[in-house]
């Protein structure tokens, strides 16, 4: 399902950039949790979606932006609001349907939602469970985008504005498009 980070096909991959090439070791380094420079992260978030658009290498990396964000990895946060930001912009178009894309590209989507949806469903189960403080709009925006019903989203954005940076916690008026500019200073 998961596009290997070895296999050759990321090469043929295109991003906002050009060639996609460079992505495997982006996803690399945060599977493993080595230090990632900000600027690195900024780039990799405007190549695999930029200005609302997005791309072949958008759809590879994906399932491995899930992956590590349902990971109790250092980077699980950040992977995971990439992951829906990739989700977001590809259901902007008519709001229903997920642009073309190859078989391979599909399946590892696909079971990437399978993974998102699973692990938000549970999040949000604890959160019922187990808060004093729920943010229970917040995933279920979230739970909204990965069953892939934008519309939805959009409306518990309007309701709920009081979205905070979940690394360094200052308020994000658009959390779809707001990306920490300083993910680890704090």
């Amino acid at each position: 399902m998961l596009i290997d980070l070895d296999d050759t096909i990321w090469s043929e991959l295109r991003h906002a950039y050009g060639n996609a090439s460079s992505i495997p070791q982006t996803l690399r380094e945060m599977y493993s949790g080595d230090d990632v420079a900000d600027e690195k992260f900024l780039g990799f978030t405007n190549a695999v979606s930029h200005q609302g658009s997005v791309y072949n290498a958008s759809f590879a990396a994906f399932p491995h932006l899930v992956k590590i964000g349902i990971s109790a990895g250092r980077y699980h946060e950040i992977a995971f609001s990439i992951a829906e930001i990739i989700l977001y912009d590809a259901l902007s178009g008519d709001g229903a349907t997920l642009p073309p894309m190859s078989d391979r590209l599909h399946q590892g989507f696909m079971y990437g939602l399978a993974m998102g949806r699973a692990y938000l469903s549970k999040q949000l189960e604890l959160e019922f469970l187990n808060s004093s403080d729920p943010t229970e709009l917040y995933l279920l925006r979230r739970i909204s985008l990965f069953r892939m019903r934008p519309r939805v989203t959009m409306l518990l954005d309007t309701v709920s504005r009081n979205f905070h940076c979940p690394l360094c916690r200052e308020t994000i008026e658009n959390p779809i498009e707001a990306l920490c500019p300083f993910p680890y200073s704090k």
